[in-house]
């Protein structure tokens, strides 16, 4: 058995239709559900390439859900940054930042907000460390 990705995460929200619409719009994800999730949850689902972000409606957040974190690996951060600026979206810092020691050296980055206060962050990724980490990284389980 292999697993080389993850597959979906989730992250709560305190306005589904808020949080939805505007992953949707600010960021042109695709909503692929929107509703009851059983168990008294009510949530969607929002394809992100190959791995879905489930949203979760919980109206008592509490002080901790600006500490959630969810960052989206993008080809051409430049690009993402004038698209989003172009839509409205306010980043944390003046432009992206580059990393510069350790392995994730010459990744670039930059961060904005989602209406939760949630910290979603875009990576640029250099194509060898894309390819040596996706391959020397999948865990094969016995």
């Amino acid at each position: 058995m292999t697993i080389s990705h993850i597959d979906h995460l989730t992250v709560f929200v305190s306005d589904l239709d808020v949080s939805m619409r505007w992953y949707s719009e600010a960021l042109g994800f695709h909503i692929a559900y929107s509703g009851t999730l059983g168990t008294g949850l009510y949530g969607g689902f929002i394809d992100v390439g190959a791995t879905m972000l489930n949203l979760i409606a919980r109206p008592d957040l509490g002080p901790l859900i600006s500490e959630q974190h969810v960052a989206f690996r993008v080809g051409d951060l430049d690009r993402v940054v004038a698209a989003l600026g172009a839509k409205g979206v306010e980043f944390d810092q003046d432009g992206p930042e580059v990393l510069p020691e350790g392995y994730i050296a010459g990744q670039r980055y930059i961060e904005c907000r989602d209406p939760d206060g949630i910290r979603l962050e875009f990576v640029e990724r250099s194509e060898s460390y894309l390819e040596s980490h996706s391959q020397q990284f999948t865990v094969e389980v016995p």
